[in-house]
């Protein structure tokens, strides 16, 4: 295991917000591989094999973003740089903007996803919605919970604007024998 996490707390306005979905969108934008992408930029300089972007809901006002990098071997040497490609890649969506395409095509894949979601697992469908619930009125669930439904690009930026490196924080998690940092605390178990 060779991996470099970088975490936010969302901010409540952000958090709360289920009509414009923040958050989610910025995930979605930053998991894109294409030309230019974190993904693609961490994978040519060898420091990356892969990159994962999340947003894990622990209450209807509390959220984190988390961004895990999977390192290479040389990726573990140069972590400052990792974290250094994660924030031009913010600034470059900042600069550049929230596509309306991308947001169309998030919209698309929501809704087919939970057309067919019923249809895989009964028992991930059922624990999925029983955990949705708490954050939407049962009179227009799923729509808002699950399908972004405002198209706000000033909203988005300002939610980026929130991801500074000051209120983040950073674990890497690798073997100290890679790391060379010698480990001062041992868990009892």
């Amino acid at each position: 295991l060779k991996q470099l996490s970088l975490s936010w707390e969302v901010q409540a306005p952000f958090a709360q917000d289920i009509k414009r979905q923040a958050p989610y969108l910025v995930a979605q934008a930053l998991r894109q591989k294409g030309k230019n992408s974190l993904t693609q930029v961490l994978k040519e300089e060898k420091i990356a094999e892969d990159v994962h972007v999340s947003c894990d809901r622990l209450s209807p006002n509390a959220l984190f973003f988390s961004i895990d990098i999977d390192l290479t071997d040389q990726g573990l040497k140069q972590v400052d740089t990792a974290i250094c490609r994660v924030f031009e890649a913010l600034s470059r969506l900042k600069k550049e903007g929230y596509p309306p395409y991308l947001f169309q095509e998030i919209q698309t894949i929501r809704k087919l996803n939970h057309q067919f979601q019923s249809r895989t697992d009964a028992f991930d469908a059922i624990i999925s919605i029983a955990s949705e619930l708490s954050y939407e009125d049962l009179s227009s669930y799923p729509e808002q919970t699950r399908i972004p439904s405002q198209y706000d690009p000033a909203f988005i930026h300002r939610f980026i604007n929130t991801l500074k490196a000051e209120d983040c924080i950073y674990f890497v998690l690798a073997d100290p024998e890679k790391t060379k940092i010698p480990m001062e605390i041992k868990e009892k178990w």
